[in-house]
């Protein structure tokens, strides 16, 4: 990003999402009559977040089952399959597109990053990166090609090892 406030802010936000979720879940677990939790997609091990924008508003979907993908597929007029992490990006008059949902809300949802896809300012969302190294691995990918392992990432000039260990839990090749 040109604006570095820019990317302090998203920076912060990052933060302020990673210390309420601890305080959420100790009063979850503190006070479960508060909470009551419904069984189902919320406790998949599997769930899928698809993001649907309308253009006026956004909303993150949470689906377990194909059967549910499916429908959102057939609701919105999609031809292509969805994966987790997709936004669905409606328009009127237009045939809805499918992109990548932004870096900072795949890192808050759990959905990895994928480092042969994602956008520069999608990979400043991971801890370590910033906009210049996160330049760098995308001019590396568009010169080089696709990334074929994570190790793939240690010949761009300001990853090392610990940088690299640091965001595996966060990305995946795709």
């Amino acid at each position: 990003m040109a604006n570095g406030s820019v990317s302090r802010k998203n920076n912060r936000s990052v933060l302020y999402l990673a210390l309420l979720c601890p305080l959420i879940f100790l009063a979850q677990s503190s006070y479960p009559y508060l909470f009551p939790r419904d069984k189902g997609i919320a406790d998949s091990p599997g769930g899928i977040y698809i993001e649907i924008d309308d253009g006026r508003s956004s909303v993150v979907k949470a689906v377990a089952r194909p059967e549910d993908i499916d429908e959102i597929r057939h609701i919105y007029n999609i031809d292509n399959e969805l994966k987790n992490g997709d936004k669905v990006i409606l328009k009127d008059g237009e045939k809805a597109r499918t992109v990548r949902i932004s870096g900072i809300k795949s890192i808050s949802l759990g959905v990895p990053i994928g480092i042969n896809s994602a956008a520069a300012e999608d990979l400043e969302a991971l801890p370590g990166i910033g906009e210049k190294l996160a330049l760098r691995i995308v001019s590396y990918r568009n010169e080089n090609g696709r990334y074929k392992n994570m190790r793939g990432l240690l010949e761009v000039n300001g990853m090392g090892k610990k940088k690299l260990s640091g965001i595996k839990p966060y990305t995946n090749l795709d």
